[in-house]
């Protein structure tokens, strides 16, 4: 599940999940939709993929990017890669102008700053790139790690190709020849969730991780120049430009059901002011992003049936947004996500055992069987 802010179109958002890919208008409850063309071979779906739901229930949306140039790539649970050309996003217009079928389930997708290619991590720690000004989508193997990749970058020189893994580690190779490295970014103790680079210091690169840190390293030396610690594990995070030297950091964190807001200033010294905590019980943030006037999540709710469901919240005080009709319209598009528990795939990347980890999810439940029960 995805959300992101379609670019120089205000008040809007658009979705990806399940089969769908949506239009939304936050100040109405206009939404436009454009779904997933059906598998012609449907028997490619991924067994060991936990999202891919009951069998005989088709292709779903595994992964999602976007470009400046209006294309929208999606990877599938059955190992298709979709390329979408986005006349209007709003109302959403998009061609499909290319599909190929990819060796195993995406871990992560992410475009070159120029548009031209996609660049694919799977499951089994492969990259790979896809020159998206061809129809058939040509590939090229960007090198590999033992382990799941769990998040991939290129910097706007395309200079250098940046993956991260479950093994804590994050790698930075030279492009287009990744057999060059260039460097290593290790000091992390669990799984590396997500990497970016700093908005006001893009030299200077940002990983969140599952040891209950937020770093940053001068990566082309493989320097750790900043750690914040965090009271949980990091699964998400959004980050913009704030102010010519600050930039702001949204962050879920599972454990504690919140988002973290963070203000990080500095080139090239860093410091960073937590500006508040937000409460988001019962439910699951799958994505996250800032709009020009919000922050926003994007999730799937720990009760009645699994809803999926968007959170907001004013970018200049912080107070939450109204957004029940429209959760309302979105579940009439959406559906129930009802055998889709996203904790579990994320408790499933840490090495060990996680302190507290089974404990939490045990108090949940309780909780939530509690909620039901007064239903």
């Amino acid at each position: 599940m995805y959300i992101f802010p379609p670019p120089e179109v205000p008040n809007c958002i658009v979705l990806a999940g399940k089969k769908s890919i949506l239009s939304v208008q936050l100040d109405g409850l206009d939404i436009s939709t454009v779904n997933l063309p059906e598998n012609k071979d449907p028997g490619d779906a991924d067994d060991e993929d936990d999202s891919k739901g009951k069998p005989g229930e088709g292709r779903s949306i595994q992964n999602c990017a976007t470009s400046l140039k209006g294309f929208l790539a999606l990877a599938t649970n059955d190992k298709s890669l979709l390329l979408f050309n986005v006349i209007r996003w709003h109302p959403l217009d998009a061609n499909l102008v290319a599909e190929r079928k990819i060796p195993r389930v995406s871990s992560a997708i992410r475009f070159a700053p120029n548009s031209n290619q996609l660049l694919v991590a799977d499951k089994s720690g492969d990259c790979t790139m896809y020159d998206c000004t061809k129809e058939d989508l040509p590939e090229k193997h960007l090198g590999g790690h033992l382990s799941i990749v769990t998040d991939i970058l290129l910097t706007e020189d395309e200079k250098f190709f940046i993956s991260c893994d479950r093994d804590e580690k994050i790698r930075v190779t030279n492009y287009p020849g990744c057999h060059e490295i260039e460097s290593y970014c290790l000091g992390h103790r669990e799984f590396v969730a997500q990497v970016e680079f700093l908005p006001h210091d893009p030299l200077q690169l940002v990983s969140l991780s599952g040891d209950s840190t937020l770093r940053f390293w001068n990566f082309s030396q493989g320097k750790e120049v900043y750690k914040i610690d965090l009271p949980g594990a990091g699964i998400r995070m959004a980050c913009k430009l704030h102010e010519t030297s600050s930039s702001l950091f949204a962050i879920y964190i599972s454990e504690t059901d919140s988002l973290m807001l963070l203000k990080v200033s500095g080139v090239p010294e860093i410091r960073h002011e937590v500006l508040k905590t937000i409460s988001v019980e019962d439910f699951f943030v799958c994505s996250i992003a800032f709009s020009s006037t919000h922050l926003l999540a994007f999730g799937v709710a720990q009760v009645d049936k699994n809803p999926a469901k968007i959170v907001g919240f004013g970018l200049n005080d912080w107070n939450p947004v109204d957004f029940s009709q429209l959760n309302e319209a979105l579940q009439d598009r959406l559906g129930s996500f009802r055998d889709v528990n996203p904790g579990e795939s994320v408790a499933g990347m840490f090495k060990k055992k996680y302190s507290n980890i089974e404990e939490y999810h045990e108090r949940k439940r309780k909780r939530l069987e509690a909620k039901e029960g007064k239903q």
